[in-house]
């Protein structure tokens, strides 16, 4: 047998943490610019998707890298990252993220009818910040839609089911909106008097 000193096995696996470094700190640098900068951040993704494409940060890689995308206006390349995300079968909280931003990038592109079907399964999920959003969001499509009576249902549901959420008065202020574009201008003077 041979004798193996603590030295060595130190030394063997050097490379191995050097690696380790590297790759957290390009996710990081990436991840961290995808808000104040995301046209720093695109590359910075890109070169982490190719070094380590089967990595377990790749799911959120991708999905970073498409919200970036979609601040710099390239909603095509956005789309197909979102869909390479999803691919990797992400955990299921990133998964319903990813899922919000795509809908979200569909109402966008005309897409509405995909939006809508998405937004309603992650408003229909557990409970979560995704699922406030989703509901806001969904409210939104469908006032744009034409539809204020579904508007109103998605943003009185926001409220009713997360009553402390930063998303509550933004809710409120549009259920006011739709009451008083279905004739309910009572019930839409309730509504802005109980929020301010």
């Amino acid at each position: 047998m041979l004798f193996r000193s603590p030295l060595f096995d130190r030394l063997a696996g050097k490379p191995e943490r050097a690696d380790e470094r590297r790759r957290i700190s390009l996710f990081r640098a990436a991840q961290l610019r995808t808000d104040s900068a995301p046209s720093d951040s695109v590359p910075r993704f890109q070169q982490f998707l190719k070094d380590y494409p089967q990595d377990p940060l790749a799911p959120q890689a991708h999905a970073l890298l498409g919200e970036a995308l979609i601040r710099l206006q390239r909603p095509e390349e956005a789309g197909a990252q979102l869909e390479k995300a999803l691919a990797l079968r992400p955990k299921e909280g990133l998964a319903r993220r990813i899922r919000l931003q795509q809908a979200r990038l569909w109402a966008r592109q005309g897409r509405r009818a995909d939006a809508l079907k998405t937004l309603e399964q992650i408003a229909a999920g557990p409970d979560g910040t995704d699922v406030e959003e989703a509901l806001l969001e969904l409210g939104v499509v469908r006032h744009q839609d034409g539809n204020a009576a579904g508007a109103l249902t998605a943003f009185e549901q926001l409220r009713r089911r997360f009553p402390q959420s930063s998303l509550a008065d933004a809710a409120a202020l549009n259920e006011g909106i739709c009451l008083a574009q279905l004739g309910r201008s009572g019930e839409a003077e309730d509504r802005k008097s109980t929020r301010l």
